[in-house]
């Protein structure tokens, strides 16, 4: 499965609080995995990134003194916005076979965290309701 670094953020940032819930011992199996990935792959991306923010980075003085953090200024941003924006369009190729939604069961989830999971939740085999079937049937 290909994602993007961008992706691989809003999935481990859902995973993240997902994981701190108890699930069936597959699920959580499951989504162990899924993390680890997620998260071995995020090490290179993190790499990558502190190396932009090394190279474009300026030390914040107050008073004449370092603060000890760095800002990004006007001058070097759009170099800054485009490097990162490579960066986030990168595509990482994760071994994994999506999560079936069934394997939830009645879990609730955020609705963001299931945007954010969409690439790794297989949905297929969701059945629409009625009303939803009737309103396809009625638009053609």
């Amino acid at each position: 499965m290909k994602l993007k670094n961008r992706e691989l953020l809003m999935i481990a940032d859902s995973l993240n609080r997902l994981i701190t819930k108890d699930y069936p011992v597959t699920l959580s199996f499951k989504l162990s995995k899924l993390t680890r990935l997620v998260n071995q792959e995020l090490e290179d991306y993190n790499k990558s990134f502190q190396s932009l923010w090394e190279k474009y980075g300026q030390p914040i003085e107050k008073s004449g003194e370092k603060t000890g953090e760095k800002e990004i200024k006007p001058e070097n941003r759009k170099a800054y916005t485009d490097e990162l924006e490579k960066l986030l369009e990168q595509e990482a190729d994760i071994n994994f076979q999506p999560i079936p939604l069934k394997d939830f069961g009645d879990t609730t989830i955020q609705t963001r965290d299931l945007m954010n999971l969409e690439k790794v939740i297989q949905s297929d085999d969701v059945e629409e309701s009625p009303k939803a079937k009737e309103a396809e049937k009625a638009k053609k």
